[in-house]
């Protein structure tokens, strides 16, 4: 018994001796270092890369703090931007963790540990933004904190969380990407808050880059930042660009907004020759003007190729489906892929009875999920990010100007002109309403050739269908008249 009591003394002390002999995992220099400062520092905040470990290490350190102190006297807290990143990042690690290490009590699906004697120990919580009273009603003695993706974490959930960490022995631990520097997470680093301990993590820290490689378990090295997508990305993103520094040096962008389409990039596809493989089909992408002074586009994509087929203002919901379909038709269309927000819901409704058989309708919604939240804010953001990625593949070519096709011209404007900016650290493209109060105007060809070239999800069932093939037995059935919605990427 004292020898158990004099170990769990030691690992009270000594986290790193604890992830070591509690779990077998040996962490390396900079994530000795942070596991030290909260032990001996009341609040700690990181600025990391992408793909650090973080997240990972943050979980290490909850089960290092339940596991050391008295399960009567003890809480960890852990909070981010979203319920999902709550859950599902931060909290699966902590469940692996926690299974697979016999770790005392037990943890739930909805980010609760409880221990032997059912008294919750950890739990994860998104409060509304508002909410300054989100953590009220927390009172023990060892308090440990965990702020994720902080960078999207509004102020006054940090003002919450210094409600519930008054105590000497409280702890609080914030991490994230440096995204945008007009936050709390920003202010503190930029300020230099004398009651915050700050680390740095660069890609350039982390041990694939470092002498520590040697040293690292082969698995684990293959967790981290890969040296290859570091140098895929100084490529494609340019190294003075905002999201360089955020996620591979781990500085905030000098400007929170920037032009996502270089015009040195849009330039190379302009020069560049494309040949469209021998299968390819035409992909048209279409914008549908909602306003007097706005146009409808019809932008096609044929294997990478972007031309601006047609453009039109002023008609109605049944006078443009009728154009776009018999662009469609002229051209040979697989897809046409229509804005489905606004009135463009009722062209797109049109477009199913016209081509049915012919072509298929895809509706385009820009607001709906992107594959991966923590990166792309929605699926209007996976998009647009995407082309750019597929033009730096040399993938992409845009059509040369003259005064004959003045559309290809305004085509390169609109993408120039298209900035971005981070929202709860993840990317976000500026709105319509934004572009037109700084003085731009809508990217309606923009837009459509955003949609023409969008990766779409090949393996979702709907798409294998023939437009007019009947689903039996199936819930999906009713929709197969209607048309359908496909993943929107």
């Amino acid at each position: 018994m004292y020898r158990v009591a004099s170990r769990k003394a030691r690992y009270v002390q000594d986290p790193v001796l604890w992830a070591k002999e509690r779990l077998g995992i040996d962490l390396w220099s900079l994530q000795r270092d942070i596991a030290e400062s909260v032990r001996d520092n009341k609040k700690t905040i990181v600025k990391s890369c992408h793909d650090s470990g973080k997240t990972f290490l943050a979980a290490i350190l909850i089960c290092w703090w339940i596991d050391v102190h008295p399960p009567e006297q003890t809480v960890v807290v852990t909070t981010a931007p979203t319920d999902a990143q709550v859950k599902k990042l931060m909290w699966e690690y902590v469940r692996k963790l926690h299974r697979n290490h016999n770790l005392s009590g037990v943890v739930s699906e909805a980010a609760e540990w409880k221990s032997e004697d059912r008294d919750i120990v950890g739990f994860g919580r998104k409060p509304a933004d508002t909410n300054i009273h989100g953590f009220q009603g927390i009172h023990r003695m060892f308090v440990l904190v965990i702020i994720d993706e902080a960078c999207g974490v509004p102020q006054q959930l940090w003002t919450g969380v210094e409600a519930i960490t008054t105590n000497a022995p409280n702890r609080v631990l914030a991490i994230g990407n440096p995204d945008e520097p007009n936050t709390e997470f920003g202010r503190i680093f930029i300020q230099k808050d004398p009651s915050w301990t700050p680390f740095t993590i660069s890609a350039f820290d982390t041990p694939n880059f470092t002498d520590e490689y040697k040293e690292m378990d082969p698995d684990v090295r293959l967790t981290l930042l890969d040296p290859a997508w570091v140098e895929e990305k100084k490529i494609s993103w340019g190294e003075n660009s905002g999201r360089y520094r955020a996620k591979v040096l781990a500085e905030f962008p000098i400007s929170s907004d920037e032009n996502l389409f270089p015009i040195s990039l849009l330039q190379d596809c302009v020069d560049r020759t494309l040949l469209p493989p021998s299968d390819a089909r035409p992909v048209l992408g279409v914008d549908v003007a909602r306003f007097g002074n706005d146009k409808s586009t019809v932008v096609m994509n044929m294997g990478g190729v972007i031309e601006v087929l047609d453009s039109w203002e002023k008609a109605d919901t049944v006078e443009t489906a009728h154009r776009v379909h018999e662009i469609a038709l002229r051209v040979g269309a697989e897809q046409v892929r229509v804005d489905d927000t606004g009135v463009g819901a009722g062209v797109t409704d049109q477009l199913i009875r016209l081509g049915a058989g012919m072509y298929h309708v895809i509706r385009m919604v820009g607001s709906a999920a992107s594959p991966d939240i923590r990166k792309w804010y929605n699926a209007r953001a996976f998009w647009h990010d995407d082309l750019r990625e597929q033009m730096t593949r040399g993938e992409i070519s845009l059509p040369e100007f003259s005064v004959a096709a003045s559309d290809s011209k305004t085509l390169f404007e609109e993408l120039e002109g298209l900035r971005y900016g981070f929202l709860r650290g993840a990317i976000l493209i500026e709105s319509k309403d934004q572009m037109r109060a700084r003085g731009m105007k809508s990217p309606d060809f923009s837009d459509a050739a955003v949609y023409a070239s969008a990766k779409l999800d090949v393996d979702d069932p709907m798409l294998r269908l023939a437009p007019g093939d009947i689903i039996i037995d199936d819930p999906w059935a009713e929709w197969d008249a209607q048309g359908y919605v496909i993943s929107p990427y």
